[in-house]
């Protein structure tokens, strides 16, 4: 099978071919992407998943819905991707794309993160309140089999929200608990399921996973957060360095390979 794009393909997919070139457009087109939608999936799962992908050398996405609100989370390995020199080319001369290299962490590291070297303002924008929640209500699932349903499930979920927020040593100065109406929202919602929010958690999922099969630009380091009820979303750097690596230009010709874990 050829892997180079055909005359008709150039003019289908013309205006992609104009926004990122034909070299991101032709490694999108010899991509090989695994989608698996499993319902009501836990966090072991999810992490198997994402252990055996490693293992394969595959890149793995996985994503999930609590009521309005919900997240996405990569691991991309070691991801290479170009972007435009950080510093302005002098006038008149040629920028010339710059390469980098950023190490993404297994989703058991990352669930491991720890905040304590965060500082107040920046733990303020990452709003550790919906963070939190979020992940009490996978814990909360991995432990029943399914999200909470109920106002009755509000005091067990407010419990594992807060243990995962002082064990992520966050900041009391900024968040010393998640707030009890917050929990109180996700109790009797989070295991209903909103086109809306997972409309928004679809198309960032879709578009990360183009911008890491194209290495044009950084995909996303490495959990995206959605608030559904403040139409907020927050991408949560967890258990990573801070920024990516300027490594030499070599060839990204390669063609990438992704598995895809969709949970309901």
């Amino acid at each position: 099978m050829s892997t180079a794009i055909t005359e008709d393909e150039a003019a289908l997919y013309d205006r992609q071919i104009r926004l990122w070139g034909l070299e991101a457009q032709q490694k999108m087109r010899n991509a090989t992407v695994l989608v698996i939608r499993l319902r009501d999936t836990d966090q072991a799962t999810a992490i198997r998943v994402n252990d055996a992908s490693r293992k394969l050398g595959k890149k793995f996405y996985c994503a999930g819905s609590f009521g309005l609100s919900g997240y996405v989370f990569c691991d991309l390995l070691e991801h290479h991707h170009v972007a435009p020199p950080r510093s302005l080319a002098k006038e008149g001369a040629t920028s010339r794309l710059e390469q980098f290299k950023t190490s993404y962490a297994p989703l058991a590291s990352a669930l491991q993160h720890s905040w304590k070297e965060t500082t107040s303002n920046a733990t303020k924008v990452l709003r550790p309140q919906t963070v939190f929640s979020i992940l009490a209500c996978w814990e909360y699932q991995t432990q029943h089999g399914a999200p909470p349903s109920s106002s009755n499930a509000t005091v067990e979920l407010e419990s594992i929200a807060n243990r995962l927020l002082r064990k992520a040593q966050v900041r009391q100065k900024v968040c010393t608990a998640v707030p009890r109406e917050t929990i109180e929202y996700f109790s009797p919602t989070a295991a209903l399921e909103w086109s809306p929010s997972c409309a928004v958690l679809g198309g960032m999922l879709g578009q990360d996973i183009l911008k890491a099969l194209a290495a044009r630009e950084p995909p996303m380091a490495n959990f995206f957060f959605f608030d559904g009820q403040t139409c907020n979303g927050t991408v949560v750097r967890m258990s990573m360095d801070t920024s990516p690596s300027k490594t030499p230009a070599a060839s990204l010709g390669v063609a990438a390979e992704a598995t895809v874990l969709e949970i309901d």
